[in-house]
C-alpha cells in the first residue's frame, strides 16, 4: 500500500512510518524540511500541497498538528487553526482528488469533561480548550468531506500517549527527566487519573485500523486502565533506580478533568491489544531517554 504521511518527523507520526514500513507499507511523508526522494516538501497549511501530491496514494494518514497545550501557548489561536483546521481541510482536498482512504488522527481532548465513565465513542465532544476545539473542527470536516466525495474515512482518539521524544513538558517526559538528573520530582495534578497509552501502542493501533475495510469508523486508543500522577511517579522510581526521590506537588489537585478513560471496546472488536503496561512503557522510556 502507498501512504502519505504527514507528521512523520513528530512524536506519534514518527514512530506510525516506523510502524508501517516494518509492515511492509511504502510511505511517503509530507515535510517542512529537506525531503527524501518521493517525499513532499510543504507545510499542510499551505493550499499548494493539494498540487504538489502529484501521484498515486492509496491511504493518507494526517497526524501532523500544533498540539502545545501548555498554558504560554494557549493564545496562538492562528496556529492552532492554520495547522489543524486549514491542514486536515488541505489533506482532505488531496484525499478527494487522488481517490484516497483517509485516516485522522484526532485526540481524547475533544471529550472534554467527560460525562461518563469509561468515554466511549458516541460521547459527545466538548472541547475546553483552543486545540481541543480546533481538533473537534478538524473531525466534522473530515466527516462533511469524506461523505460528500465518498472516500473512507477513519478517526483514531489517542488518549494520554507517552513515550520517546514525547515533547519535555508532557507529564510522564517531565518525571522521567526529572528523574534522571535529580532525586526531586515537581509536577502539578498528582491526583488526576489518566489512561496513558505507549506511542508503539498507538503505532500497532493505526496499522490495524488501515486494514479495516467496513463503513467510516472513529476509535478510541488507550488502555482502559487508569493511573493517577502520584502512581505514575511511583513506578518511574522504580523503573529508573531512584528509589528515594521524592515528590514535591505544585497542585494537590486533580485539575479541571479529573479522569480520562478510554473504552476500547471498539477497537479490540477490530484485534487490536495494547502491549505496553505501565511498567513496561515507562521502562523503554527511560531506556531511550537516557541513550539520548
Amino acid at each position: 500500500m502507498k501512504i502519505l504521511l504527514t507528521g512523520s518527523s513528530g512524536f506519534i507520526g514518527s514512530r506510525i512510518k516506523k510502524a508501517f514500513q516494518e509492515h511492509g507499507d511504502e510511505v511517503f511523508s509530507v515535510t517542512r524540511g529537506e525531503s527524501a526522494k518521493g517525499d513532499v516538501q510543504s507545510d499542510v497549511s499551505d493550499p499548494r500541497i493539494v498540487e504538489k501530491v502529484s501521484f498515486p496514494i492509496d491511504l493518507i494518514i494526517h497526524a501532523a498538528a500544533y498540539t502545545d497545550t501548555r498554558p504560554s501557548a494557549a493564545n496562538n489561536y492562528e496556529q492552532f487553526f492554520a495547522t489543524n483546521c486549514l491542514g486536515t481541510l488541505n489533506m482532505l482536498k488531496v484525499a478527494q482528488r487522488r481517490g484516497a482512504d483517509l485516516i485522522y488522527i484526532s485526540t481524547c481532548d475533544v471529550y472534554g469533561k467527560p460525562k461518563s465513565l469509561p468515554i466511549n465513542e458516541t460521547h459527545p465532544p466538548n472541547p475546553i480548550t483552543v486545540y481541543a476545539a480546533t481538533k473537534s473542527a478538524a473531525e466534522q470536516l473530515c466527516h462533511g468531506m469524506s461523505q460528500a466525495n465518498n472516500f473512507r474515512l477513519r478517526i483514531a482518539r489517542p488518549f494520554n500517549t507517552y513515550g520517546p521524544n514525547s515533547p519535555k513538558y508532557r507529564v510522564i517526559s517531565s518525571i522521567i527527566t526529572q528523574l534522571v538528573s535529580s532525586d526531586s520530582v515537581t509536577i502539578n495534578n498528582i491526583q488526576s487519573k489518566r489512561d496513558f497509552v505507549f506511542v508503539d501502542d498507538v503505532a500497532s493501533a493505526i496499522v490495524k485500523l488501515s486494514e479495516f475495510q467496513g463503513d467510516d469508523v472513529i476509535v478510541n486508543i488507550g488502555t482502559g486502565i487508569t493511573h493517577s500522577i502520584a502512581e505514575v511517579f511511583e513506578v518511574a522510581k522504580r523503573v529508573t533506580g531512584k528509589d528515594t526521590a521524592t515528590l514535591h506537588a505544585q497542585e494537590e489537585s486533580s485539575g479541571p478533568i479529573p479522569v480520562l478513560q478510554a473504552d476500547i471496546t471498539r477497537i479490540k472488536k477490530l484485534g487490536w491489544r495494547p502491549k505496553f503496561d505501565l511498567e513496561r512503557g515507562l521502562l523503554e522510556t527511560a531506556r531511550e531517554m537516557r541513550l539520548n
